[in-house]
């Protein structure tokens, strides 16, 4: 039994939107979560013993939801190109390469994974090794660099990383072109 248009359309709705809202939210970490936080260092003599601390928590908040609104996000484009592969009915007023186009739209999507372990990994570890730190520990001139590098270089990958739910959003936009 095939899909009807109508879960169909719902369907191209979660995948399309669900893509940008991921892409958009990861985005925003770095456009607006990392930059003022590092700032309050300079600004506030907030000491990065306790940003790095809070950059501890929100990539925890992220690390426990986005896997799962990435996998369901690329769940449904796969779902998308399962209902019009050749010889169902929707492939009949489906683009011919529809099936592939969401088949990419997802695999993009999930690309935040392999980009996350391949890429941010060590950054990710090292900066979790200095949250770790208490707070009463002495902390030299040459770890505030250390930690304040890490955390721009953190901001800049996870910036890139948005970038891949963007492009399978952007990927499954194409199939109404």
């Amino acid at each position: 039994m095939s899909p009807s248009a109508s879960s169909f359309a719902i369907a191209q709705a979660v995948g399309l939107t669900g893509a940008a809202w991921l892409s958009g939210n990861i985005f925003s970490l770095s456009l607006m979560g990392m930059p003022p936080l590092i700032e309050t260092h300079h600004t506030e003599n907030i000491p990065l013993s306790s940003v790095v601390k809070q950059w501890r928590t929100i990539y925890t908040y992220g690390a426990q939801r986005a896997p799962s609104i990435g996998l369901c996000t690329a769940a449904t484009f796969f779902y998308l190109a399962w209902s019009v592969r050749e010889s169902t009915p929707l492939s009949l007023i489906t683009a011919r390469n529809s099936s592939q186009v969401y088949c990419l739209a997802g695999a993009l999507t999930l690309g935040i994974v392999p980009f996350t372990i391949v890429f941010m990994k060590k950054t990710n570890d090292r900066l979790t090794q200095w949250a770790q730190h208490r707070a009463e520990e002495a902390w030299t001139a040459e770890a505030d660099a250390e930690v304040e590098g890490l955390l721009w270089k953190w901001t800049w990958l996870n910036a890139v990383r948005s970038v891949f739910p963007l492009l399978g959003g952007l990927v499954g936009l194409g199939v109404f072109a």
